[in-house]
């Protein structure tokens, strides 16, 4: 794919092309030319053709640059990050982590990938929670994975993801965009979802062992690319406004200053550091939700989190406490504490 990869840097700066122009800097024909171009139409960059002009991405593409993303991290975070690989297209970045953490234990080196960070510039098999599909057009928003080595055991990560969700609110919240949790694991603004995390383990329950931290962020993403999302979804685009998105680079930057400084203190600390911060964060604070666990249906009213992470439901004059499920509104209606 490096013709391909040269193509896109070139008509990354927003400038219209002819095919001829192209292929003369190229090297190649203006037939290869436009079938590359249909190629990344294809992969969901938005490539326009004007007739008897050429060919523009019309504000330009933000392609994924290491030095650029290097130098929006904090010294202390810089200094956590063992190795920042930039991917072209894989199946998801949680994928190719998990297969460079099963390459590194037939090697013997199986200690050795915390803060490892691998990041994407498109995924062919994005996948969100529950197996759903994450929607990853090439260029468009971030898709990124972190390997973090925990030396205790799997109790350890008690509320790990929503640590996470606060880790990407504080990153918007630099931007002046709010934003709201959702239990476990999704970030929304005004009710939509703009990011979501995905924490999948690798190694020895009772520890050591290894987490795998998976983000994805919509930055730029399209009505069309995003049609086939079955809940209500955002983009900085759509909340910002095209002429005032962020760098994608210093974003994904200051995304991961946010994780590992998080990652840090939650290592020494737990989710009792940050279960007051979430819980002022709580979309559904004192709301009717319906929880869907497996073949388990329960409705009552969401009551914030406990120390753990756990959703409290209050169910009747009950008070349960949910670890793993789905939560969905039930109504409109808000309850008193």
């Amino acid at each position: 794919m490096s013709m391909n990869r040269n193509l896109l840097q070139l008509l990354a700066d927003g400038r219209c092309y002819s095919g001829s122009e192209l292929g003369v800097k190229l090297g190649v024909s203006r037939a290869a030319v436009w079938k590359q171009i249909n190629q990344w139409i294809e992969w969901g960059v938005p490539i326009v053709s004007e007739q008897s002009r050429g060919y523009q991405i019309p504000g330009g593409l933000q392609l994924l640059n290491h030095a650029e993303i290097q130098s929006a991290l904090q010294p202390e975070v810089r200094s956590c990050i063992q190795e920042l690989v930039l991917l072209d297209s894989v199946a998801s970045t949680n994928d190719f982590a998990k297969s460079v953490l099963e390459n590194a234990q037939l090697s013997g080196q199986f200690m050795d990938l915390h803060g490892c960070v691998y990041l994407a510039e498109a995924q062919t098999q994005g996948r969100g929670r529950s197996g759903r599909t994450w929607v990853s057009p090439y260029g468009q928003n971030i898709y990124g994975s972190l390997i973090w080595r925990f030396d205790q055991g799997i109790a350890q990560l008690a509320g790990l993801s929503l640590v996470l969700g606060l880790a990407v609110l504080e990153t918007l919240s630099e931007l002046g965009i709010q934003s709201s949790l959702k239990w476990p694991n999704d970030v929304l603004v005004e009710g939509k979802k703009i990011a979501g995390i995905l924490v999948e383990t690798f190694g020895d329950a009772l520890g050591p062992f290894y987490v795998i931290i998976g983000v994805g962020m919509n930055i730029a993403l399209s009505a069309e690319q995003g049609a086939a999302i079955e809940q209500p979804w955002t983009a900085i685009k759509q909340v910002m406004g095209e002429n005032a998105v962020p760098n994608r680079n210093q974003m994904m930057g200051q995304l991961l200053n946010k994780i590992i400084l998080s990652m840090q203190k939650f290592s020494q600390q737990g989710f009792t550091a940050f279960q007051t911060q979430w819980n002022q964060h709580d979309a559904f604070a004192n709301q009717s939700v319906t929880m869907l666990m497996g073949h388990e249906t329960i409705s009552g009213i969401a009551r914030g989190v406990r120390e753990d992470g756990a959703l409290r439901l209050q169910v009747g004059d009950l008070l349960r406490y949910i670890s793993g499920g789905e939560m969905h509104r039930a109504s409109l209606r808000s309850h008193q504490p």
